[in-house]
């Protein structure tokens, strides 16, 4: 790491100033979300970010299957955490205090630095962030960035919800994200994967929907 750039995992070299993001390629996005244990470590095996992203998208994808532009959906949710590839999975007491400074000067939130950097990677997705819409490149596909994005956040907070009561079994004290959501019924976490397995999901999935969305077709279950 150097002062103002980073080494991804296939060598390169990339300059990354806060607030100027610069998109370093679906195979390093993969490496590090997959080689990032969320929780900070404190769970009952190794869970990545990777397979987080997987699980929210997949149960998007299975209560909006019947959707058209469900494509563009499962890609927001898979890449909605891509940002923790610069900054990492910062546990959320700890994000809500912390602000880094931008190559200007100023005070920024680690979120602000996610907000920056999520349409860079939407771009290289085929998907445009614009005047309040998500749309595909090549305009097979658009729905409003308010619910895409609330549908997203609210499956989100479920599977956080669904994780913390199979990876941190031993926790009794309550979160506040409980008394909103519900866990989610079924999500079977075991058992393991290895994070190679997870990164090469994460991968092909990644590229099926961005083909499915291209071509203007429905995604499927059996697809990913």
């Amino acid at each position: 790491m150097g002062d103002n750039w980073m080494v991804a995992p296939d060598g390169d070299i990339e300059f990354l100033p806060l607030g100027t993001p610069k998109f370093i390629g679906w195979e390093n996005i993969a490496q590090s979300l997959a080689f990032q244990c969320r929780f900070n470590g404190h769970v009952t095996r190794f869970y990545s970010v990777a397979e987080h992203s997987l699980r929210v998208a997949k149960r998007i994808l299975m209560d909006h299957e019947d959707l058209s532009i469900n494509p563009l959906l499962y890609l927001v949710a898979l890449l909605h955490d891509a940002g923790e590839t610069i900054i990492g999975d910062i546990t959320s007491p700890i994000k809500r205090k912390t602000f880094f400074l931008n190559d200007k000067g100023e005070m920024v939130t680690p979120v602000q630095v996610e907000d920056v950097w999520l349409p860079t990677i939407l771009h290289y997705a085929d998907i445009q962030s614009r005047d309040g819409i998500y749309r595909s490149k090549l305009g097979v596909m658009s729905a409003p960035k308010e619910i895409v994005d609330a549908i997203v956040k609210i499956a989100d907070y479920k599977m956080l919800v669904s994780e913390k009561r199979a990876m941190i079994p031993d926790c009794t004290r309550p979160w506040s994200i409980e008394r909103t959501h519900a866990a989610y019924s079924g999500e079977v976490f075991w058992p393991e994967e290895s994070m190679e397995t997870i990164k090469n999901r994460f991968l092909t999935n990644l590229c099926t929907a961005i083909d499915v969305m291209q071509n203007g077709g429905i995604l499927c279950l059996d697809d990913i």
